[in-house]
């Protein structure tokens, strides 16, 4: 039996080091897997925050008669216009 005790010197190190190297390569998975999101998320911001500019850069360009104004004379969002563009923003937060 005196081979017996030559092979834990052997296959011990080989369960740490396959052990260490399975878990090293988990978090590599879900550290890449949560990178991609930020960055998904991030685009989908940046891709919102340009609608809102677009749709309040029209509004604020449209000479509209109709359109209410406030004592400056600057053209006001309706409601549901408002409402729009308040819900656009909301949902650029992240959560």
């Amino acid at each position: 039996m005196a081979v017996g005790s030559w092979i834990i010197i052997y296959f011990v190190p080989i369960i740490f080091i396959g052990a260490f190297f399975l878990l090293n390569l988990t978090l590599a998975v879900i550290k890449s897997k949560f990178t991609e999101e930020m960055a998904k998320k991030k685009e989908d911001k940046a891709k919102g925050l340009t609608k809102v500019k677009k749709i309040v850069s029209d509004k604020k360009g449209a000479d509209d008669s109709d359109g209410e104004t406030d004592n400056k004379g600057n053209n006001l969002l309706n409601t549901e216009e408002a409402a729009m563009t308040k819900e656009a923003i909301e949902g650029m937060t992240l959560a």
